[in-house]
């Protein structure tokens, strides 16, 4: 375990997390963080939405931005059967944009739209 600051509760018991923990937890403003209580430790992770649909339009990147930060959160579950269910949901998702981004892909790298967004929110809703 490695100290990294500390801080202290205000008068309504709220606390404010120093730079440091932002920082590793790439916070910004009205981000939502979990709060586990695991072995009498308290563990403080960033919120990563189940679905990369919230927010302005489907882009690949973005699935692939929010592909790569499930996998760090899967990476920290402990139960190993929670977590196997959890990472073949992910890569069944992962194997369904790939086949989208080559259907849809152009020679010089672009994609064209063939209903791409509905299928990516078919795909997030399951």
């Amino acid at each position: 375990m490695v100290f990294m600051g500390s801080s202290k509760t205000d008068k309504a018991g709220r606390l404010t997390l120093i730079k440091e923990v932002k920082e590793v937890l790439e916070l910004s403003e009205k981000d939502h963080v979990m709060f586990y209580l695991e072995n009498g430790e308290i563990i403080i992770r960033k919120y990563i939405d189940d679905s990369p649909s919230s927010g302005q339009g489907e882009t690949y990147a973005k699935f692939w931005d929010w592909y790569r930060k499930r996998k760090i959160e899967i990476d920290m579950v402990d139960d190993p059967d929670l977590k196997r269910d959890m990472t073949e949901d992910l890569e069944e998702r992962r194997a369904t944009i790939e086949t989208l981004m080559e259907q849809q892909s152009r020679p010089d790298g672009t994609y064209v739209n063939k209903g791409g967004v509905d299928n990516l929110n078919r795909l997030n809703k399951g």
